[in-house]
């Protein structure tokens, strides 16, 4: 995949990967958004528009990404970007995110001053109360650290709500780094881990409470050696950090007294990716000049695997090989970023080719993004990736998940792969599991396209359907309380069990809809699952066509409350395109809106719901 970029890359931290599958490419000038497409045997069955370019009117200097935004966030992902003013700016698109419609939500110091800002990172920070806050952290040259709670006003816009600042006795910091919380700061919540690293080769760790009260300095993980920090990674109990011919893990299970070992490289490589690939035990470290070391854990300790380094290599160079319709100069290729799968199929990686190209593109970089797949993948794991899936046992999104298993396999491998997704043996006391494989059927669909999968997948939209509707009468119950009253043709009359009852006040568009869902329990398709259902409406009700009562056309349905549209505007799933009623924020909070807060994603394939642009 090619992206014209018009500019090199920054040279450190310039390519970021989304939970999402989004690649987000920065340049001195501008910042890219690339969405991978699903690949059918080499082909593209569904093509999309897959590159946004984001002018920015100051130079970049350093970019980070926001993933799994919390609720009141409406928007699903955001790029915060450091700009040469020492101001940040975050990025971010209301309506689907794989379109060109990216833009500036919020700029600003966010409490920095004027202090000369070299590096930032982000994160997400959930409290007890089950909610999250979006945080950055920015490092000045003068070794100041400003950790910023962000939330959203009533405009959409962006701004600092909270601010924590702490001095760090360090000098001029270029790499910040978050550390994931594993088992044993989950049972102590409440603080993050943040490694911060300076110019001289200093990693300091620090303790920052999640409500930005405080932070507390807790070990040292490196020493003054002049080697700056240039590339790092993280996962639930490891921390890796790249410098100039030198790869540090950490072992970070005991936040309070971390484990170092470092292992050294070749002395004149400077690190510019770090990946940690547990399903394979092995950390992968890459250089500019497209050097590849592998890491492997040993005695307690961890070593190079050099018998691994070629071959992979070899490996990814065949993949950019490959990729190519004429020669070129290999030796002028410089890598940019890697980034290891979800359920560890690929290698992703992103090089630049300046010279090779600038015939081609009048002296323009050309970005190209590769996947190598590794050469132990078997079927056997894309159908054992797919029971982690079914399970809930995988993290991203799940549109990644799966194009991570199905992506770039012939026609015959994903029916193979479906029949064993519809096999499996789920109990049907196993809701969660069972509407999950329905999801990941229609999500497949969506992916593939056409009519290829059609009598493989034909079930799965009337059963997701099915699952639904039970889910949204038993909560319409629940919140009408348990003796929810009747509705007819003619009036409705809610009888609540007491005063206390979630749901206080019925508003007008309420009643509107009680009503419009009447014909709902009675339609012949949803026969199987009426004696399931708690008993809200009044059985007696005459059964009313899908039509307007006046003109007697079709109408539409919201995918999520099953009423029928009556007021403007709606929202769209950005993978299968099914319609949501679109509510507007209100004092009362009226049922509609909160069978709406209550089902966030697409009834059908979990995805997203954006504003119809």
């Amino acid at each position: 995949m090619d992206v014209k970029v018009g500019g090199q890359p920054l040279t450190l931290g310039g390519i970021h990967w989304s939970g999402a599958n989004r690649w987000f490419i920065g340049t001195p000038g501008r910042v890219f958004i690339v969405t991978p497409q699903f690949m059918l045997a080499g082909e593209i069955p569904r093509k999309h528009e897959v590159t946004v370019a984001i002018e920015a009117e100051c130079n970049v200097e350093a970019l980070c990404l926001l993933d799994d935004l919390p609720s009141n966030f409406p928007f699903a992902n955001a790029a915060v970007v450091l700009a040469s003013d020492s101001s940040i700016r975050v990025l971010a698109s209301k309506h689907n995110p794989d379109l060109s419609n990216w833009q500036e939500m919020g700029r600003g110091g966010f409490g920095m001053g004027s202090e000369l800002v070299y590096a930032i990172s982000s994160t997400i920070f959930a409290n007890s109360s089950n909610d999250a806050t979006p945080v950055v952290a920015c490092g000045s040259v003068g070794g100041r650290v400003t950790v910023v709670g962000l939330d959203v006003a009533s405009d959409d816009s962006v701004y600092a709500s909270r601010v924590l600042t702490f001095e760090t006795k360090q000098t001029e910091i270029t790499q910040l780094a978050w550390l994931q919380k594993n088992q044993q700061q989950q049972q102590q919540p409440g603080n993050r881990g943040l490694a911060v690293c300076s110019t001289d080769g200093q990693v300091q760790l620090w303790s920052i409470a999640e409500d930005l009260s405080q932070a507390t300095a807790l070990a040292s993980i490196c020493n003054r050696d002049w080697r700056a920090v240039t590339a790092h990674a993280e996962s639930e109990n490891l921390l890796v950090l790249g410098k100039l011919g030198l790869a540090i893990v950490v072992d970070t299970r005991d936040i309070q007294h971390p484990i170092v070992h470092e292992i050294e490289l070749d002395p004149s490589m400077t690190v510019v990716a770090c990946v940690i690939d547990e399903h394979r035990q092995r950390i992968y470290i890459g250089t500019y000049d497209f050097k590849i070391y592998v890491l492997a854990p040993s005695d307690g300790s961890w070593r190079r695997a050099t018998k691994e380094e070629k071959p992979l290599l070899d490996d990814m160079r065949e993949t950019v090989v490959r990729s190519f319709t004429t020669e070129f100069n290999m030796q002028r290729l410089f890598l940019r970023g890697m980034r290891i799968s979800p359920h560890g199929r690929y290698l992703a990686f992103a090089v630049d080719d300046q010279v090779n190209w600038d015939l081609v593109t009048d002296g323009k970089t050309i970005v190209r993004i590769h996947f190598h797949q590794f050469s132990d993948w078997t079927l056997d794991d894309s159908k054992r990736a797919l029971v982690r899936i079914v399970d809930g046992n995988c993290s991203g999104d799940l549109r990644y998940n799966l194009w991570d298993v199905f992506n770039n396999e012939p026609l015959s491998v994903i029916a193979e792969l479906i029949e064993h997704l519809k096999q499996l043996d789920i109990p049907s006391s196993a809701a969660i599991r069972q509407q999950r494989r329905i999801v990941i059927l229609n999500l497949i669909n969506c992916l593939v396209g056409g009519d290829q999968l059609k009598q493989l997948v034909a079930e799965a939209p009337d059963r997701a359907l099915d699952h639904h509707v039970k889910a949204l009468f038993e909560y319409i119950h629940s919140t009408l309380g348990s003796k929810a009253g009747a509705v007819t043709g003619k009036a409705m009359v809610l009888l609540f069990a007491d005063t206390t009852a979630p749901l206080a006040v019925v508003v007008e568009e309420d009643q509107a809809y009680l009503a419009q869902i009447n014909w709902l329990v009675h339609r012949p398709e949803y026969a199987h699952i009426v004696d399931q259902l708690p008993s809200i409406l009044d059985n007696a009700g005459r059964r009313e066509p899908l039509t307007c009562p006046v003109c007697q056309e079709g109408v539409d349905i919201c995918s999520v409350t099953l009423g029928i549209f009556n007021t403007p505007g709606s929202s769209q799933c950005g993978m299968c395109v099914a319609k949501r009623k679109q509510v507007e924020d209100g004092h009362c909070k009226s049922l509609v809106s909160r069978i709406i807060d209550m089902f966030p994603q697409c009834p059908f394939c979990k995805g997203s719901f954006y504003p119809a642009a």
